[in-house]
């Protein structure tokens, strides 16, 4: 999702929490929306109830410009953006609440695409839970987010498990590996519920898929339209995209079958549609994320 780069091209000092939560221990079950395909969480941000995607391929939250007036800004950051043009963005101070969790931050204000901002009013980092220590699971059939500091809360509801890294060059955001039929492994998929798809094969992968004599379905190309903002303006990119059917997707000793791809510019990204596959965990600690299939196909 193209506001998940600039959000990870500004990370910095700015962005770290102000105030640590005081130590109680609870575990919130929280209700979410699908939106477009991502999940859509009710957050108040300096009393105002905003809408914020909840992004595992965000490091930190953020919030989109024009959502709330009145913001303190404190500094203001800037970063390379696409086609390396300059990105700025002011950094405000928030008041940054939902359910148990209370934070004084630093967030950015960024402007997202018309598409985004028409629809949500932020971002709602995973990165960011993780680091304050909070364990997170997701539920797609029930639409139900559980949010947690006790220690090892759910052990006893442990299942597949499935190796994750946290990439330093991406700010700490989970990716994992896959196997495709016949034999290929993709490795470091970054895996982003951001994205509102099924899986995207970055330009460092497409080798492997085109070359590849069995298992993988071409379907088609098309030149497709990518909006972005580069500074202040919104502008398009042309971008000549391949559509595959993927035979079988290996993800944590299950496997689905005719799984849907895209070709796309820069990493393998696995979306928010493998949601609906089950529930997944991510505990606070360790580099592993644990799936409860509830069906396969």
């Amino acid at each position: 999702m193209k506001i998940i780069i600039i959000l990870i091209l500004l990370s910095s000092s700015f962005q770290q929490s102000i105030a640590k939560n005081e130590k109680k221990l609870f575990a919130d079950t929280l209700s979410f929306n699908y939106i477009k395909g991502r999940i859509v969480i009710p957050v108040k941000v300096n009393g105002n109830d905003l809408h914020l995607v909840f992004d595992t391929g965000s490091n930190d939250n953020a919030i989109f410009e024009d959502k709330i007036k009145g913001l303190k800004v404190v500094a203001k950051s800037s970063a390379r953006g696409f086609n390396n043009e300059l990105v700025s963005s002011d950094i405000a101070e928030v008041n940054f609440e939902f359910n148990n969790i209370k934070e004084k931050l630093y967030a950015p204000i960024v402007k997202a695409t018309k598409s985004l901002s028409e629809d949500f009013d932020g971002i709602l980092g995973f990165v960011w839970i993780r680091n304050l220590g909070y364990s997170v699971k997701l539920d797609g059939q029930t639409k139900k987010m559980i949010i947690t500091n006790i220690p090892h809360f759910f052990d006893t509801e442990l299942n597949f498990s499935l190796k994750i890294k946290y990439l330093d060059s991406y700010y700490g955001i989970p990716s994992i590996n896959l196997k495709l039929s016949p034999g290929i492994e993709l490795h470091d998929v970054i895996f982003d519920t951001g994205y509102s798809g099924d899986l995207k094969i970055g330009e460092n992968d497409l080798d492997k898929i085109t070359s590849s004599k069995k298992g993988i379905m071409f379907n088609k190309q098309f030149v497709r339209k990518k909006e972005m903002d580069i500074g202040s303006l919104s502008c398009y990119k042309s971008i000549l995209t391949k559509v595959f059917s993927i035979d079988k997707l290996e993800f944590a000793n299950n496997v689905f079958y005719n799984y849907p791809a895209i070709s796309v510019e820069g990493p393998s990204v696995l979306g928010s549609s493998i949601l609906e596959k089950g529930s997944f965990i991510f505990p606070s600690k360790g580099k592993v994320l644990f799936f409860q299939p509830s069906y396969s196909k």
